[in-house]
């Protein structure tokens, strides 16, 4: 039984970003993350989330 357009779709979809991830994590030695870090993470989500909201 072959799956259905929809579900080859969304593991499509799924796979892209696992291996933009992997490439990431593979490309360079880790860092600690700063307290810089993590607020321009903080930062780029809040204007992300804001951006979704409806009007």
């Amino acid at each position: 039984m072959n799956p259905s357009i929809p579900d080859q779709l969304k593991r499509k979809a799924q796979a892209q970003p696992e291996a933009l991830l992997m490439e990431g994590i593979q490309s360079s030695e880790p860092t600690e993350m700063r307290l810089q870090d993590r607020e321009d993470i903080r930062r780029e989500a809040a204007r992300q989330f804001e951006a979704r909201k409806p009007a």
